[in-house]
């Protein structure tokens, strides 16, 4: 029931308990057997003569006892986005049927429920942006998929990685291609993830820039412009395909090529919906 039928192509569930008003039934044989085909490849291709070692753990990101410190050589991380979604409290109807519930007391979200403002997203943001710090060899890298519309919100994350003692040493946009149904509806929602990459430095404890608000907006134009100069209007264009929609300005892609640029450099202090305003004059003007 909660298979969303989606008009530019495939399915999925949503991030609530909302049963969809059109349903993309499914076919459980279908299911199964496309899902046991793709665990079959695994072990077709699975390289047996090589001695791994696989360690799955389910804890709280905040503590990581059982690595010991500078151990590790990499770590990517997929943080949950601010309050984009509650997923302990998603997960409770599967929970429900296995009798076993998450203790969400360290769950890095900003929920009201559960009594998280924005503070208490960074701080716990910090907590296991330290550990990953302890457990990290040294000067080895971490990458964080991040992304998120709310200009307090990056602040956090920011703060969070240089508190931790890394440093942001480069960005990369990972566009997915395949727009979630909130993209579609919502004005306000951001449609790429950033990769952000972070060199563990101990004893650096770099601080972000401050900038003015009258600086950030003309910093904010003038990347708007000669972003648009280099890559061409007809870049910043969303058709689409599958819906009704006339074509419109991808103003997502440019905040993600904005902060892309900055995080690394200066406090992000411009949501999704104070970007937009100041950008669409100038997209405008030069339309």
């Amino acid at each position: 029931k909660f298979s969303e039928f989606r008009f530019w192509g495939g399915s999925g569930n949503i991030a609530n308990y909302n049963v969809p008003q059109i349903i993309n039934e499914q076919n459980v044989f279908s299911a199964f057997e496309r899902k046991a085909k793709t665990i079959y490849l695994y072990f077709v291709n699975e390289n047996r003569g090589s001695k791994k070692s696989v360690q799955i753990s389910t804890q709280s990101a905040c503590h990581l006892s059982q690595l010991q410190d500078n151990s590790v050589d990499y770590v990517f991380t997929d943080p949950p986005f601010g309050a984009n979604i509650n997923y302990s409290e998603m997960n409770f109807l599967w929970e429900s049927w296995l009798e076993e519930f998450t203790d969400n007391t360290e769950e890095v979200i900003v929920n009201k429920f559960q009594h998280k403002s924005n503070d208490d997203y960074g701080n716990l943001m910090g907590q296991a942006i330290r550990e990953i710090h302890r457990v990290l060899k040294p000067r080895a890298w971490a990458t964080i998929m991040f992304h998120n519309s709310s200009d307090k919100i990056w602040s956090q994350l920011q703060r969070a990685i240089y508190r931790a003692g890394f440093e942001i040493d480069g960005t990369m946009i990972f566009d997915k291609k395949h727009g979630t149904f909130k993209q579609f509806v919502s004005d306000n929602a951001v449609g790429l993830d950033l990769l952000i990459h972070c060199r563990k430095k101990d004893g650096i404890q770099k601080k972000n820039v401050y900038c003015a608000p009258e600086d950030i907006i003309r910093q904010i134009r003038q990347f708007a412009e000669d972003q648009i100069r280099k890559n061409h209007l007809s870049t910043y264009i969303t058709h689409f395909d599958h819906v009704n929609r006339a074509d419109e300005i991808n103003y997502r892609k440019l905040y993600s090529e904005w902060i892309a640029e900055y995080v690394g450099v200066e406090t992000i202090a411009s949501d999704f919906e104070h970007f937009r305003e100041i950008v669409k004059p100038v997209i405008d003007n030069m339309g």
